[in-house]
């Protein structure tokens, strides 16, 4: 299975150059010459891991008909999400509804139990067969992430940082002022 490589991007760092210093900043009448500067980061990766759902509906006669026959099934199925390797195994979503006849008459229930699992990437597959093999009838997923996304996102935060000081050291060069005061840095989260 070919994978695409998954982009994790710090989003812009902003910092604010006074040429003045910070002493100005308390005076109102004084109108300091601000640089605004920004950067970007962004850091490669392949995903690690994946999270994928799987669930059983079923039907009965009455509520209680609908429900224990679920929970029957789905007991084999969060028992196959576990034997696969999932991790984190949780009901994500139960619910209870009437069914109706074309007719808009009640025509006994339908239950539904859908549990979530984090495997990891080389596993995910075999998970999905698994929960279909003990019963599942919906799935969801797989999505992928990262075992180590903080410490890639650090790293394309560090990028951004960087390049935003790159530029705010060329713009002070061009402008002559070389007396600089960070007053203000801003970090926007990942899209």
């Amino acid at each position: 299975m070919t994978m695409k490589a998954f982009v994790l991007a710090a989003a812009a760092l902003a910092g604010v150059l006074r040429p003045e210093g910070a002493a100005a900043v308390d005076d109102p009448a004084v109108k300091p010459d601000t640089v605004t500067v920004s950067g970007t980061g962004a850091v490669r990766a392949v995903p690690d891991r994946a999270t994928s759902s799987a669930g059983v509906e079923t039907r009965g006669a009455t509520a209680q008909a609908a429900l224990s026959a679920n929970a029957e099934a789905m007991n084999d199925v969060l028992a196959a999400l576990r034997a696969a390797g999932g991790k984190d195994v949780t009901t994500s979503n139960v619910s209870l509804s009437p069914q109706l006849t074309p007719e808009g008459k009640p025509n006994g229930f339908v239950a539904s139990n859908v549990a979530t699992a984090e495997f990891a990437l080389a596993q995910a597959g075999k998970a999905i067969d698994a929960a279909v093999a003990a019963g599942a009838n919906t799935v969801y997923g797989p999505s992928f992430s990262f075992s180590n996304q903080e410490a890639l996102y650090l790293r394309a935060l560090d990028g951004a940082v960087a390049h935003a000081k790159t530029h705010g050291k060329r713009l002070a060069a061009e402008t002559e002022k070389w007396r600089k005061v960070i007053q203000e840095a801003k970090i926007s989260p990942p899209a």
